[in-house]
């Protein structure tokens, strides 16, 4: 397999990006790093709002299962036996 073809267009493209990312970054008193940080701090936030989701919800899934579980076994076993 060879490799693709780098051209002299793409490596302008990629720089004048480059610069333009960075002219923006800097425009607006950004940096890398506080980027990242905010991302990986966004991202603990939403796995702390879907834990809590989650346990927020978790009691009233048991205690429905607690009815629908038993309505669905003798409704499958009515319809086994009714077969038979």
């Amino acid at each position: 397999m060879t490799p693709p073809r780098i051209r002299i267009a793409s490596i302008i493209k990629f720089v004048l990006i480059c610069f333009a990312v960075g002219w923006v970054l800097t425009f607006f008193a950004l940096r890398p790093k506080e980027i990242w940080d905010w991302l990986v701090e966004t991202a603990q936030r939403f796995g702390h709002l879907l834990l809590d989701i989650g346990n927020w919800a978790l009691p009233y899934i048991l205690v429905g299962a607690g009815v629908v579980v038993p309505i669905i076994v003798i409704r499958w076993l009515y319809h086994y036996f009714k077969g038979r």
